[in-house]
């Protein structure tokens, strides 16, 4: 008898924002991160990232802000690729991910994204595949709209649109809570 495989429910982008916060961090010797709240940028910046307190800050506003609302916290990473110079992004997302586990958030809400993903999703089609110092200009453009700034860094920008992207991401879906539904019964 064959064993069947279990195929995994196919799940879409949602429309509307998930409702959480999402920390999106790409990840390098200098770290773009971004905090959502429910779809919406509400913090963002740059941190070197042998800059392991003010990391640890970050994660813990993050953390509070979730709380405060009563929402699930998620941390969304560009996946590594390595190869830039002195800590490479394999080395930074290490670094985020080693003070996400260890400031008591739900470990398991952690999703990692090639920029192909996200990139073709926030900037459009055509722009998943390009060299990132072809890229990086869009990012800003698209990043300033989604924050509503006039400036923002390089890598800043890569957070705010890797955010943008994870606020509607089935992947980040899949690590949220299972929201229950209660049935009422009708009595007659």
């Amino acid at each position: 008898m064959k064993a069947m495989k279990h195929a995994h429910k196919r799940m879409y982008a949602s429309v509307v924002p998930h409702q959480c916060v999402v920390l999106s961090v790409d990840p390098g010797e200098r770290s773009g991160w971004a905090i959502f709240l429910r779809g919406i940028d509400i913090d963002s910046g740059e941190v070197s990232a042998s800059s392991v307190r003010v990391i640890a800050n970050i994660i813990f506003s993050a953390r509070e802000i979730a709380h405060a609302r009563n929402l699930p916290l998620v941390l969304v990473r560009e996946r590594p690729f390595g190869g830039r110079m002195g800590m490479n992004s394999s080395g930074a997302s290490r670094v985020w991910k080693a003070f996400w586990d260890s400031s008591g958030v739900v470990k398991s809400r952690s999703v990692t994204v090639y920029p192909s993903t996200w990139r073709s999703k926030v900037l459009g089609r055509g722009w998943g595949n390009k060299p990132r110092d072809v890229v990086r200009p869009e990012e800003q453009r698209v990043a300033k709209m989604i924050a509503g700034m006039a400036t923002v860094g390089a890598d800043e920008a890569a957070a705010i649109c890797l955010g943008r992207w994870a606020t509607h991401a089935p992947e980040v879906l899949r690590v949220l809570p299972k929201v229950r539904t209660t049935k009422t019964r009708r009595r007659v």
